[in-house]
């Protein structure tokens, strides 16, 4: 492959830049460094971020053999808290119950024969009573207004054997993507507040409606689970005494897309909201590609194309999700006590199921203090103001077996709104 090449795949993934897969930290190394791969990942994780890292090995590493398992809850939006607080409230309950006591005061009031009717005051006092509670539901309803939540997680295996000459990782990934979204319709606010006009010119003559009986604003749920089987190669390669190393990672993906849509009524009443029926599968291929180039004996350098053919599965309520090319670009710095490293997303890129935007700088550090290996790490999401992560991670290293474990968090205006952890096991020699 020469360097023409390899600028013509970049260009041509830069054009998808707008939906590309989003990059995201798979096992505890690389998380407990903000995420960073491109040019410092070890032969372990070379799969999973730059295939041709899997050339670059130390002197004397034969064998590793790892099961690493990621998670990740992004509230951004602050979505948990927002639907607690509507929860708590009992917004349509108190607004149900509101106007089934003044509809009965009514027809108690203009029933002849009732001995007892309410009196005026009286029904004025309901009146007010299914004043607030319409106010209060419409407020509650606009609080929630179309926020999001994003939960992704990952747990796979792998066994590699990296050499100078020709080296080879295979593993097993599955990988998912899960998007809650609220979906406020203006017509809800709009019939509301129609509502509460007709509430204000109120004269007891006859029973009121209900205009929460169809809700048009839901939640909505779409999430791709991916299981990967893959064999990541890697080889030194020279082009007229420009040397570099190349890897590629061709995998067969096993997809499931998930999707559902309720009303914001029904998901308030019904606990059995998730319908895991609700999808399709989908078998595909797939492949990644890589380059790093060994600068001098501490530096290095690194690119990588993620998911090089676009792909869109549709979900069964017609929409659809899709995993596109991604690109990103890489160096680090290594010496045998510390290494430091950055990553840039090159391209803009978007969660299949959860549309959310990011476009990560990411820089980390490892010192290495014996059998232990302390990581920090900061990544930046130059698409979104408010997701950015700060990361911690320990491995200890003990004759061969290795435990590694990282944890990050972004905060938000009322508390930690990005969470992630990891935990991996795994065997080095």
């Amino acid at each position: 492959m020469n360097i023409k090449m390899t600028i013509a795949l970049i260009s041509t993934c830069l054009a998808y830049q707008t939906a590309s897969a989003e990059f995201q930290s798979q096992d505890p190394r690389a998380l407990g460094m903000g995420g960073v791969g491109t040019a410092a990942a070890n032969s372990a994780q070379a799969h999973f971020y730059n295939p041709s890292l899997l050339a670059n090995a130390k002197e004397g590493e034969k064998f590793n053999f790892e099961i690493p398992v990621t998670l990740r809850i992004a509230d951004t939006d602050n979505l948990i808290d927002s639907i607690d607080d509507f929860a708590d409230e009992d917004y349509f309950f108190v607004f149900s119950d509101s106007l089934i006591a003044i509809n009965d005061a009514i027809d108690a009031f203009n029933d002849p024969t009732n001995p007892d009717p309410p009196t005026p005051d009286d029904l004025i006092a309901l009146k007010d009573n299914m004043l607030n509670a319409s106010i209060n539901l419409r407020t509650g309803i606009n609080s929630l207004s179309d926020k999001s939540l994003a939960i992704n997680g990952n747990a796979g295996l792998m066994t590699s054997m990296p050499n100078r000459k020709i080296s080879w990782t295979g593993y097993v990934n599955a990988w998912a993507d899960i998007g809650a979204k609220l979906n406020i319709d203006p017509r809800d606010d709009t019939a509301m507040e129609e509502y509460i006009d007709f509430l204000n010119d109120l004269t007891f003559d006859n029973t009121l409606p209900d205009p929460v009986e169809n809700l048009y604003s839901s939640v909505s749920l779409e999430a791709i689970q991916v299981t990967e089987v893959g064999v990541s190669l890697a080889i030194p390669y020279q082009i007229n005494n420009y040397s570099f190393d190349v890897g590629v990672t061709p995998k067969y993906m096993a997809v499931k897309a998930l999707s559902f849509t309720r009303s914001l009524e029904e998901s308030e009443n019904d606990s059995d909201v998730i319908d895991l029926n609700d999808s399709k599968d989908y078998n595909s291929f797939n492949f990644d590609i890589g380059l790093s180039k060994k600068l001098n004996q501490s530096w290095k350098s690194g690119v990588v194309i993620k998911n090089l053919i676009p792909q869109s599965f549709e979900t069964p309520t017609g929409s659809e999700v899709s995993i596109k090319p991604a690109v990103r670009i890489g160096t680090s710095y290594q010496n045998n006590w510390v290494a430091v490293a950055a990553d840039l997303d090159l391209t803009k890129n978007t969660s299949p199921a959860s549309n959310q935007d990011s476009q990560y700088l990411a820089i980390g550090a490892e010192v290495d203090a014996w059998l232990a290996k302390v990581r920090l790490g900061y990544r930046s999401n130059l698409a979104s103001s408010n997701n950015n992560t700060v990361s911690a991670g320990l491995g200890l290293y003990l004759f061969g077996l290795n435990i590694d474990a990282a944890v990050a968090a972004g905060e938000g205006e009322t508390g930690p709104n990005d969470i992630n952890a990891g935990i991996q096991v795994g065997l080095q020699w």
